[in-house]
């Protein structure tokens, strides 16, 4: 199925609804991470779990027209893999902040 084929855009245009209705559940889950990743006994497991939310948002947001959700998400799992073992500093929460706002953008652009 070539680009630009017909099945071919109806298919990506599935696919872009479904990362943008989940962007939610990724928005709640990032707030769990966030909040386990500011908590001494769940530090290293909050920060693993932004890291890994934030690569997979990162490879989509571009893919489906949304290019802010992936510089944010970047940010955050590059501040997040760099902090594991450390407290949680400002540079990983204004990247979270960040990815907060970019999601929110794009789940209102549906």
């Amino acid at each position: 199925m070539p680009p630009g084929s017909d099945r071919f855009e109806v298919m990506m245009a599935e696919l872009r609804r479904e990362f943008l209705d989940r962007l939610e559940t990724d928005a709640q889950a990032i707030e769990t991470a966030w909040s386990e990743a500011q908590a001494p006994d769940t530090r290293r497991r909050g920060l693993e779990t932004l890291a890994f939310l934030a690569h997979r948002l990162a490879g989509l947001g571009r893919t489906f027209g949304h290019p802010q959700v992936t510089d944010c998400s970047l940010a955050v799992e590059s501040a997040a893999e760099g902090q594991l073992g450390a407290a949680p500093g400002p540079g990983l929460a204004e990247s979270v902040a960040a990815l907060r706002t970019a999601i929110s953008a794009a789940s209102a652009s549906s």
